[in-house]
């Protein structure tokens, strides 16, 4: 056992070493702990001044293009990794690589090959982030069609990019949504993926013979090739549990959290998933921290939680630094606002969200430009058919939402949360709404569950109910009662497709086999609630009409 620990220890890391001697610096590796991560569109409108309608080109932007009003910003990120340092690397005579540094190119798909038309983005991949980075391509064209390769060296100097080599790389397409949101959007979401490590570094994982993740992947190709194409993978927290054997061997350093975020990355479906280049969206809950957390921190909790905060700013947060405050808005063919239930939950001061995010909620939801649309919120616990602890902290703050959606007429509201170990849907109506004259348009709220991809404990499916009243807090009482789907035990994932001409959404929710569990059509209009036939799953099938 001695003799076989030594020459482990001396070929550790042989075949990194190995490479870094024989390629030149100059070629551009693929990364070898996860794919890049599709960090999604931000929209930007520009107005150019004197322009006729020819070719122009901004120096603040990346790609040359047509004169329109809407761009978007592409973001991307990405992780190096430095070969580990063993007995043998001691031998070696060369230079040991000390740094990592990311790059990423891009072009038009119609595009020649050549030099020219490549833009080539530098990013720094620093030793203190685990050599994880970002990238940005601005400027980029709605609707069309870009190449895209992203990589890193393992640098110990400063290469020109025209001697950049990039034979290695996957070239990935990037499609840019279209100037206008479409009619119909289609996204894939849940939340609780609770997978951790018990001591000795043993792996957890309910595989139950699948993977979820690789059964996302193959419903996302399954659509496609039916003419549905995904707009997002939404995750609604607790993608990363560092507490998920329990707090005796919970993650409570930085680099402990980061071997998590690991785990979850470097499985086969994970980076399938990522490998589909569709866009990612995430938002934290409690877990990527610790059990139950608010701002309201213990002394002992202290670095556990800035340890936590700092590896979600690295990996979760959708656009770094584009994105200043964790709340968020989705604005591409996908519309939706991402709450922030989390970093501002002060359950002395009964407050869930700040002002400012609260705010931000309100002129959303009341843009004139979603009057006619299904207006679609993020949130990583339920708020309706079980008060999560952000609105059980704050029953007067979902009381102002509420309010505010009846006191504004703002139809077509959908909440699409996780949480709660079960899957869920219903369709709630105000019950003053019912007891009055008919003469308005009804006011409806969907309200949608996913929750978990992977999941240990028991779930929370007693607790769920068909009704709240909330006239204690001064807000109002509402009902799904008729309209409350059934409860889907098993982990899976839902796929929703939302028709914003019929003000439906389709609601499939998968298991881990890509089996259908549950399809159901609600319409925000009518109040018609459909259950249709699994069997006869079709990927477009919300472009018809409904009941």
């Amino acid at each position: 056992i001695f003799f076989c620990s030594i020459l482990i220890s001396l070929f550790t890391g042989f075949s990194t070493l190995y490479a870094s001697a024989i390629d030149p610096d100059h070629i551009i590796r693929p990364f070898p702990k996860m794919p890049p991560i599709h960090r999604g569109f931000v929209k930007t409108f520009y107005e150019l001044e004197g322009s006729d309608g020819g070719i122009s080109r901004s120096d603040e932007l990346d790609v040359a293009f047509v004169d329109h009003e809407t761009r978007y910003t592409f973001h991307v990120l990405g992780q190096g990794k430095l070969p580990k340092e063993s007995l043998l690397s001691a031998c070696m005579t060369f230079e040991m690589p000390t740094a990592c540094s990311g790059y990423a190119r891009l072009k038009l798909h119609e595009a020649d090959d050549t030099s020219e038309n490549w833009i080539v983005h530098y990013f720094d991949m620093p030793p203190a982030d685990k050599h994880i980075g970002r990238t940005a391509f601005e400027g980029l064209i709605p609707d069309t069609a870009y190449d895209f390769q992203i990589g890193y060296r393992q640098t110990t100097g400063v290469v020109d990019e025209d001697s950049l080599d990039w034979s290695l790389s996957k070239t990935y397409s990037v499609l840019t949504p279209p100037e206008k949101p479409q009619d119909v959007c289609s996204f894939v979401y849940g939340s609780c993926n609770r997978i951790g490590l018990l001591p000795f570094g043993i792996k957890l994982w309910r595989s139950k013979e699948s993977d979820m993740f690789q059964s996302v992947v193959a419903d996302i190709v399954d659509s496609a090739s039916k003419g549905l194409e995904t707009d997002a993978f939404i995750s609604l927290g607790d993608w990363v549990y560092m507490d998920a054997t329990g707090n005796w061997t919970a993650a409570k350093t930085f680099d402990d959290m980061m071997k998590r975020y690991d785990l979850v990355h470097r499985t086969a479906g994970t980076r399938a998933l990522f490998e589909t280049f569709v866009p990612v969206y995430q938002m934290w809950d409690d877990h990527e921290r610790w059990n139950n957390s608010t701002t309201e921190i213990p002394h002992s909790r202290l670095a556990r939680t800035a340890a936590g905060t700092r590896a979600y700013d690295l990996f979760q947060r959708p656009q770094g630094p584009d994105t200043p405050e964790n709340w968020y808005a989705i604005n591409d063919n996908l519309e939706g606002f991402v709450m922030d239930l989390r970093s501002e939950l002060s359950p002395s001061t009964n407050r869930a969200i700040s002002d400012e995010q609260m705010a931000a909620l309100k002129d959303w939801l009341s843009a004139p430009e979603r009057a006619d649309r299904v207006k679609p919120i993020f949130m990583s616990t339920t708020a309706l058919m079980l008060q999560g602890d952000p609105w059980e902290a704050s029953p007067e703050q979902l009381s102002e939402i509420l309010n505010y959606i009846k006191e504004e007429n703002l139809h077509y509201v959908a909440f699409f949360s996780g949480d709660v170990h079960c899957g869920k849907s219903a369709l709630w109506r105000y019950v003053e709404e019912e007891e009055e004259e008919v003469g308005s348009q009804p006011l409806y709220i969907a309200e949608i569950v996913s929750s978990a991809f992977h999941k240990i404990n028991a779930n929370k499916a007693g607790l769920l109910s068909p009704t709240l009243d909330l006239s204690s807090e001064g807000g109002p009482e509402l009902s799904a009662v008729g309209k409350f789907s059934p409860t889907t035990l098993e982990d899976h994932f839902t796929r929703v497709i939302i028709n914003h001409a019929l003000k439906s959404i389709e609601v499939i929710k998968k298991d881990r086999h890509n089996t259908v569990l549950i399809r159901t059509l609600y319409n925000l209009e009518t109040g018609a609630v459909t259950a249709l036939d699994t069997s006869e799953y079709e990927g477009a099938s919300a472009s018809s009409s409904s009941d």
